[in-house]
């Protein structure tokens, strides 16, 4: 390689690295794309079009895959090939082990559809239909019973799409036991008990009640890495919504707020933290409200809050 020729690529690495973006104290870093190699398809410009794209990843001797001619696309450099699968319509159906990532342009909401499975408490008769899937993104998804779930997807890290529940009755276990680190933004008129169950990854819980889930036992049990969360009213927490939570430290909850709080199950919570939930309470006489967290939480809370709280109707313990 002449001496001109290597010059010319070290400033192409320089123009790169410069186009890269500025981390700063308060820039959010999400979870690294699987391919950050290979860039997100063009989608289509046409509303009315429905269509999902689909990143596979196969062994490196792979020469078609579902129709897809994959004879000359390139030998990755972790050793397999990477490829979109572009189909129409809004459901991604059946299972599908090599899937990596889901980036979706619907006008209509749009769903996985695999066999019904509902997982609570425990991973018996449980399977992960999409054990690879790491992102899903895009146009809002929707899931309307338990074969729209997606429980047991141990490295499924971000839903950075809506989720738009879409059913009468309550659905258990949604994304229970799956590699979240941070929850989506649901939007649901029903309950959703056990919908992070031993999601222990998930550091974010996001928004707990308003226009999220109402009620939820054992929504974030076991979730041990879970640190924060705002809880949005109307709502309806149980003793168990964060049970063995034992990281929570950061919870913020929306003013003029009106249910029990039971945060006994973490002694990480600051004097602050606790100040400013006590003075973002109603006046909840005669509502039956308890706020419990525990003795160890309870020391840090003054004497000045503690007499906020009685005179707003509160139990605390």
């Amino acid at each position: 390689m002449s001496l001109a020729t290597l010059r010319t690529k070290v400033e192409q690495l320089i123009d790169k690295i410069e186009d890269f973006p500025v981390l700063t104290e308060d820039t959010e870093v999400n979870y690294t794309r699987p391919s950050w190699w290979l860039p997100y398809p063009e989608t289509a410009k046409n509303k009315g079009l429905n269509e999902i794209f689909l990143l596979i990843e196969v062994d490196a001797d792979t020469a078609e895959y579902d129709g897809t001619d994959l004879s000359n696309t390139a030998v990755l450099p972790n050793g397999r090939k990477q490829f979109w699968k572009r189909i129409e319509g809004t459901q991604i159906e059946d299972e599908m082990p090599e899937l990596l990532e889901v980036y979706a342009n619907c006008t209509d909401e749009w769903c996985f559809s695999h066999t019904s499975l509902a997982v609570t408490t425990a991973l018996t008769n449980a399977k992960s239909f999409y054990p690879k899937l790491q992102i899903i993104s895009g146009t809002p998804m929707k899931i309307t019973s338990s074969a729209n779930t997606l429980p047991v997807s141990g490295n499924l890290r971000l839903i950075n799409c809506e989720v738009n529940i879409r059913s009468s009755t309550q659905l258990n276990g949604i994304f229970a036991f799956s590699g979240l680190t941070k929850a989506p933004v649901i939007k649901s008129d029903v309950a959703l008990p056990y919908i992070f169950n031993t999601c222990t990854a998930l550091t974010d819980g996001g928004v707990f009640g308003g226009s999220t889930f109402t009620s939820g036992n054992y929504a974030y049990q076991y979730c041990f890495s879970m640190e924060k969360i705002h809880i949005a009213l109307p709502c309806s927490i149980s003793t168990t919504t964060f049970n063995k939570c034992t990281s929570l430290r950061y919870i913020t909850v929306d003013k003029g707020f009106s249910s029990s709080l039971y945060l006994h199950h973490s002694t990480r919570f600051s004097s602050e933290t606790l100040h400013a939930i006590i003075e973002n309470y109603a006046d909840c006489t005669g509502l039956g409200v308890v706020f419990q967290v525990g003795d160890t939480n309870l020391e840090k809370i003054d004497e000045a809050h503690k007499a906020m709280l009685t005179e707003k109707g509160i139990e605390y313990k």
